[in-house]
């Protein structure tokens, strides 16, 4: 049934701490049980900080664990301090009877009320000290864990970079380099530059051109 370790741990933890907190409800009410709170939280703490299961997550998974134990103490240290209650019924409503405003029908009410904010109470211990107790425990046992970024360098994912085996070879020619540029012109450039002919050339064309030409013999 308790195959789950953080519940094993907290059940553990909180059975002998209810049954120390159901006695000590006769001596001292609710004093007794906050004392006891802590040692359970730290005692199903330290449970969990053995777990190399939880190494990465001890402070989780050690609050989860006192939330159990505290559960367990509250019931019993609730059926205590209600049995101590109608035990000592007389006594309490006669110190009670004292009090501005106080009225036997509130009796109940009021016991119930602050029953529960003890139970509660000591749930919230439990669950710090199991908490606190099994972080510091695991840093003991296993050191400060690494942080996220170097825990997972070199994978794909969480850092979303491939495997170098993923990137294309490199070539095994390598790339001509490109011709060299045209030179650019002289300014403002000649007319050879767009293709038309020099003046001097132009003119010894336009002369021949004018020139008569052979006729030719029948």
């Amino acid at each position: 049934m308790l195959t789950e370790p953080r519940m094993r741990a907290g059940v553990i933890a909180g059975a002998g701490a209810a049954v120390a907190a159901f006695f000590l409800s006769f001596v001292v009410f609710c004093l007794g049980g906050l004392l006891v709170a802590v040692i359970s939280g730290l005692s199903a703490g330290m449970q969990i900080a053995r777990d190399q299961r939880f190494a990465r997550s001890a402070g989780s998974a050690g609050a989860v664990a006192g939330l159990y134990a505290g559960v367990v103490l509250g019931i019993g240290q609730i059926l205590g301090m209600l049995l101590t209650s109608a035990i000592f019924r007389d006594q309490l409503q006669a110190q009670l009877a004292s009090q501005p405003g106080y009225s036997n029908d509130l009796y109940w009410p009021t016991l119930i009320i602050a029953c529960f904010m003890v139970g509660v109470l000591e749930v919230g211990i439990t669950v710090a000290g199991g908490a606190l107790a099994a972080y510091y425990a695991a840093r003991r046992l296993y050191g400060t864990p690494a942080p996220v970024a170097s825990r997972y360098a070199g994978t794909y994912p969480p850092t979303y970079a491939p495997p170098a085996a993923l990137y294309p070879p490199p070539l095994a020619v390598p790339i001509p380099a490109p011709p060299p540029a045209r030179p650019l012109p002289p300014y403002p450039p000649p007319p050879t530059f767009y293709g038309v002919p020099d003046a001097p050339v132009a003119a010894a064309d336009a002369g021949a051109a004018d020139a008569p030409q052979p006729t030719p013999e029948v």
